[in-house]
């Protein structure tokens, strides 16, 4: 059986930094080119950065990993939240997309299971239908 990791995708946070970059750069030229006190502009870019990087740590922080059956949804930086499910009691896998996702290839996913919990969901992936398939494929595969 073969298993694989999923996590969100850095494409809108790598956008935000490169938009971060540019705003700096305008900042430092405007600060510069008019000589007055125009320091605070620096601050829109710095705040956006901080922003952006606690983005990203936390978009690291989550993943789901297939694999031995079981489907392991993990969350969290200091305190981890881990759930497993049985791939055999998965009924349903929704892919969800906006027409912005569909343009960069990304999307949402909710796994629906048989167990009373419900369901659970990730944003942003890279390729969600073919996430999707792939989970529906092990869960037809374990049962």
């Amino acid at each position: 059986m073969s298993s694989f990791e999923v996590r969100p995708s850095p494409k809108f946070l790598i956008f935000g930094a490169v938009l971060e970059g540019l705003l700096f750069v305008a900042a430092v030229y405007f600060w510069r080119t008019y000589q007055g006190n125009y320091v605070y502009l620096l601050a829109i870019p710095i705040l956006l950065g901080t922003y952006t990087a606690i983005r990203w740590v936390l978009r690291s922080s989550t993943s789901i990993t297939v694999a031995e059956g079981r489907l392991r949804y993990q969350s969290g930086i200091a305190s981890k939240t881990t759930r497993t499910l049985e791939l055999a009691r998965i009924q349903d896998v929704t892919v969800r997309q906006s027409l912005g996702d569909r343009m960069l290839g990304l999307g949402a996913i909710t796994i629906v299971t048989a167990s009373e919990t419900g369901s659970l969901s990730m944003e942003q992936i890279d390729s969600p239908q073919r996430v999707a398939e792939q989970i529906l494929d092990l869960a037809r595969a374990g049962r």
